[in-house]
């Protein structure tokens, strides 16, 4: 569309370009970076095991209303609630990570 190249996310970051952060998401980025309109219809199609995990203090998300949702289209779904863990704990802190390895099996 139209919009694609255009900024509708700004964020503060240090401007120091070795850091590699994203200092701004396009409308191309914020439309690729979530689920389609049709994301219940996008988990029941998911073609392998569906395996979700999040942290129980989520800041972004309702952890609590998961399992219920992805449920209700995948009652095969696995979901994990960490408990006393953020979003971003979810990706460095030592209990996120042994969840992720026991969900991998």
């Amino acid at each position: 569309t139209a919009f694609n190249g255009l900024p509708v996310l700004a964020m503060a970051t240090n401007p120091d370009p070795a850091l590699k952060l994203t200092p701004v998401y396009t409308f191309r980025m914020q439309q690729n970076f979530g689920p389609s309109s049709d994301y219940l219809g996008d988990l029941k199609r998911a073609p392998k095991h569906l395996v979700v995990l999040a942290g129980a203090d989520d800041e972004i998300f309702h952890a609590d209303k998961f399992a219920p949702l992805v449920k209700s289209v995948r009652p095969d779904a696995s979901v994990t609630i960490v408990p006393k863990l953020s979003h971003m704990e979810m990706t460095t802190r030592p209990p996120a990570l042994e969840a992720i390895a026991a969900a991998a099996g």
